[in-house]
């Protein structure tokens, strides 16, 4: 946590913590960096916030000032400036963006060359140059001053991107979307369209200040009331930037995380008999094993009083535990090194996906989810440094390298 750089980017109210300086500023410093060997590229998007407009045009005049080319997405999702970086070959990626905040705040994330969140050390390089510790950047002239680019080709190769990812079409599903007058108003229906989903959208005419407003993901009763009334099979809201979505079933019931990860490992499992399930408990709350609740973790997100009714262990494989302690320090770990701000049970995931390899070829293919990220967790052990035990296996663990698919 920076002066001015928090978990998820520089953040606050337009024009007031957040101001077009900062922008025009943040720009001059990522333009710089990145341009220091070669004409440096960067991808902006933006949501649809009314100060969303000024700071897109803010950072394109830093980054073009300092030789920068700026390519502009426009209003897009927070997914799809992270699938462009790294697909279309990006030094870097802004994303203008204050997620599920009130319209008036506003905020500037910052996403490396892999599409995942810079690097600590930039951000503070960035900050020293914000507060005037850090020498005046020289300005581009003549043929070396940086283009702004429009870019909306790059949003529909995402589109396109999505399009291609199911299996099967949706024809004659109807699907209710809640598009939070946000970023997946210009991107959710044209993919469920596509697909041949009979669509039916909500909150989709953003106006600049109605964003996020009694609607999407915050308010998820306006679409569950919405699917119940007109006879829908499923909905989905999202948030102001599209990074997070929550589905509704043709009841209206809430279908959460841990629903939706059951429905794909049965899916998997029934489609690929060789492949391995492996539930992860807290090796001091070892309800999975015993049965009942027992012991204390500081697994944030993993029950320690009940085994969930929709947990059948019976189509799992071997439980696999983990420590606390060491789910902290691989945590910490992730986000020293890679950049990669997640909460405890990430870390507690990754040692498990490890462990996993172990029981299995270690040339297997290993794959986990990163549920959150660290922002919820800023008072907890998170933040402290936690002593090493013998049998962590974190600190043995070298981080190589993100690669994208």
């Amino acid at each position: 946590m920076g002066k001015y750089f928090g978990t998820d980017g520089f953040r606050g109210e337009a024009n007031v913590q957040l101001t077009a300086n900062h922008a025009f500023q943040v720009g001059r410093y990522v333009g710089w960096y990145y341009g220091r060997e070669h004409k440096a590229k960067i991808v902006i998007g933006k949501d649809t916030r009314r100060s969303s407009y000024m700071f897109e045009y803010a950072l394109a005049a830093g980054l073009t000032a300092s030789g920068a080319d700026a390519y502009l997405l426009h209003v897009t999702t927070t997914p799809s400036v992270s699938y462009v970086v790294r697909t279309e070959d990006f030094d870097c990626g802004v994303m203008i963006s204050a997620s599920h905040n009130p319209f008036y705040d506003n905020g500037i994330k910052l996403l490396n060359g892999n599409g995942q969140k810079i690097e600590a050390e930039v951000e503070a390089r960035i900050e020293a140059y914000l507060d005037g510790r850090l020498e005046e950047l020289p300005y581009a002239t003549r043929e070396d001053i940086g283009r702004t680019v429009d870019f909306a080709s790059g949003r529909n190769r995402y589109i396109g991107h999505l399009i291609s990812i199911p299996s099967c079409d949706f024809k004659n599903i109807k699907i209710g979307l809640d598009c939070s007058n946000g970023s997946s108003s210009a991107i959710a229906k044209s993919v469920f369209d596509a697909l041949r989903a009979k669509t039916y959208v909500i909150n989709d005419e953003p106006d600049g200040t109605n964003i996020n407003r009694n609607c999407g993901s915050t308010h998820i009763e306006v679409l569950q009331k919405y699917v119940i009334d007109h006879g829908l099979d499923v909905g989905f809201a999202y948030d102001g930037d599209a990074d997070r979505c929550i589905a509704v079933d043709h009841k209206g019931n809430i279908i959460d995380g841990d629903k939706i990860m059951y429905v794909c490992g049965k899916y998997l499992k029934e489609k690929n008999h060789h492949l391995k399930a492996y539930p992860l408990e807290p090796s001091s709350s070892p309800t999975l094993s015993t049965g009942t609740h027992t012991g204390h973790h500081r697994i944030q997100g993993i029950s320690d009083e009940f085994i969930p009714p929709i947990l059948d262990l019976n189509r799992l494989d071997n439980i696999i535990s983990v420590d606390d302690g060491d789910s902290i320090i691989m945590a910490q770990k992730l986000s020293r090194e890679l950049g990669l701000g997640v909460g405890i049970s990430s870390g507690a995931n990754f040692i498990g996906t490890v462990k996993a390899l172990e029981l299995n070829s270690i040339n297997s293919v290993a794959v986990t989810v990163f549920a959150d990220d660290n922002k919820k967790y800023l008072s907890t052990d998170l933040m402290n440094k936690e002593p090493i035990k013998e049998d962590y296996i974190s600190p043995n663990i070298q981080l190589l390298d993100i690669k994208s698919l």
